[in-house]
């Protein structure tokens, strides 16, 4: 296809090259619409790369929070993922409660007054032994009916008073109210109370103080005095007591290791790759972790993990120290497991699944908040301390050449390289169609043209200096034609340590490494200028 170029790209090319157009005194030429179509052959320089690159600009934008750099500028890639349980609020939910109770009142006059006791069981359902239950919110309502003794001429003032409960001012829950308005109570704020008669636990008492007045005379007594009674949108703050054995889901995922994401061979062993696992548990009960799944997988590939205890019983806080955190560390390293054989693999993903049980044993007094929970940070360290053998790594990118050309002669790349990262690197560029077929490639063979080689170090693989390298890569119009069509392309990366004495150097990485990086190119074809 014909490449267009603007108007007034056209008017101003006429300025630049007047002689050509004015062969008399014919007007005619400022017509643009008749000129005719123009064809040159410029080498053009085409956009220029300068760029200086430190581990940071190399790792992708989505991985950037990997990276962990210590006080001696020493890199590490930290993959991390959390399971969590629910908090305490959402594990022990309070149920309603509603209950209906009838006494016999004996007015023995113009007026009486009497006191009633219930006593009720506010309880899970899961055989917990409650001590005390301070309330976040809830309410609490009362009503009563006694209709033959208003029949008969008398009032009711009943004044309802829980003696087990107590504010911040250490005043129990208690309010007054009339036979026929029922009334209710807030719960916020109050504790609550609990005692154990013989096999009943969870037992707490509701007195209801009776005053009846009136000119009635009691020729129907006694009288039904029925009271019902709801608590209900209850939420706790905290639970003291024996709240049993409950089992905690942390969940099941998967910690994706990016710097494998590309890989295809070659071999990467890493000096002191580590697993860390930290606990965290805010529950005032002994909990153990129980891991049903932690390993590496590379497609259809794994490996288990080992070294860690199965069940791990992790720290909680004591009953003095409720709203603390207690937390427990596992390191697994390639001492204590078997991290190094299994980076090696080396995995894509690292799986896992893992529950918890809270106080396992029972028959322990501890404490629940409604923030209470357990959380597991599971965390994949590799130090970039390796060495590394024939590592393949490649990606696939999208391209076009675009149509600055209407047909092209030659183009020539030059890349200039100051390679301050103490690692060799093989690099081929692929020139893909939209199916994925090869066209072409940029290098024919391997040769000193697509070597970076490796900045300088010393025994211990540290960097001592940096190295220099200069390529031109010159492709002739007949390897040009294979390229026009590309829509993709696939750099291919091999890379590797430098050796000493024929045995490969673990080489540190550090922040402060930097590759120069300068890319360029020239090429010739057929411009049309189409006016």
């Amino acid at each position: 296809m014909k490449k267009t170029i603007s108007r007034l790209t056209g008017i101003l090319f006429l300025f630049l090259l007047p002689g050509l157009f004015i062969p008399s005194c014919d007007y005619s030429y400022l017509d643009i619409d008749e000129l005719p179509d123009y064809t040159y052959g410029p080498v053009i320089a085409l956009p220029m790369v300068k760029s200086s690159l430190s581990i940071e600009d190399i790792v992708p934008d989505e991985d950037f929070d990997l990276i962990d750099v210590d006080e001696d500028n020493f890199v590490s890639l930290v993959y991390r993922k959390s399971a969590e349980t629910l908090k305490g609020g959402e594990l022990f939910e309070l149920p309603d409660q509603d209950s209906q109770v009838t006494y016999e009142v004996h007015p023995g006059g113009k007026s009486a007054k009497v006191t009633f006791t219930e006593t009720l069981d506010f309880s899970f359902g899961a055989g917990e032994r409650l001590d005390s239950l301070s309330m976040e919110e809830g309410k609490f309502l009362v009503s009563a009916s006694a209709q033959d003794l208003v029949n008969d001429g008398y009032q009711l003032t009943i004044t309802v008073t829980i003696p087990q409960s107590y504010d911040g001012s250490g005043n129990p829950l208690s309010f007054e109210m009339d036979l026929d308005s029922p009334d209710s109570s807030e719960l916020g704020g109050f504790t609550f109370e609990f005692y154990s008669d013989n096999d009943q636990n969870n037992l707490f008492d509701i007195q209801y103080h009776v005053e009846v007045a009136g000119s009635g005379t009691p020729d129907n007594a006694p009288y039904q005095l029925t009271l019902n009674k709801s608590f209900f949108d209850l939420e706790f703050l905290s639970i003291y007591g024996d709240v049993s054995y409950t089992q905690l889901a942390l969940g099941e995922g998967e910690i994706p290791i990016s710097i494998f994401r590309n890989w295809v061979d070659g071999a990467i062993e890493f000096a002191n790759p580590f697993v860390k696992i930290d606990a965290y548990n805010s529950f005032g009960f002994p909990v153990v972790v129980n891991t049903h799944e932690l390993y590496g997988q590379k497609e259809e590939e794994t490996m288990d993990l080992t070294g860690y205890p199965n069940p791990w019983e992790i720290l909680s806080p004591g009953i003095n120290q409720e709203g603390e955190i207690a937390i427990t560390s596992l390191l697994l390293d390639g001492e204590s497991s078997n991290i190094k054989e299994l980076v090696a693999l080396p995995p894509k993903e690292f799986i896992y699944n893992m529950d918890a049980g809270l106080n396992e044993n029972g028959k322990q007094a501890g404490f629940v908040n409604n923030s209470s929970q357990v959380k597991v940070d599971l965390e994949v360290w590799l130090p970039l301390h390796a060495s590394v053998e024939s590592y393949l790594i490649e990606d696939t990118l999208d391209f076009t050449f675009g149509d600055t050309f209407e047909e092209l002669e030659w183009i020539e790349f030059n890349f200039g390289i100051v390679n301050g990262f103490p690692l060799d690197a093989y690099f081929q560029v692929f020139f893909l169609d939209k199916e994925g077929a090869v066209l072409a490639r940029m290098f024919e063979e391997t040769d000193e043209k697509n070597i970076i080689p490796s900045a300088e170090v010393d025994g211990d693989g540290l960097v001592t200096s940096e190295t220099e390298r200069n390529t031109k890569v010159f492709m002739d119009q007949d390897k040009v034609e294979d390229i026009l069509g590309s829509e993709k392309l696939l750099i291919s990366a091999r890379l590797r340590t430098p050796e000493k004495s024929e045995v490969q150097i673990p080489v540190k990485i550090f922040s402060d490494h930097i590759i120069d990086l300068s890319i360029g190119a020239k090429a010739k074809g057929k411009v049309v200028v189409d006016f």
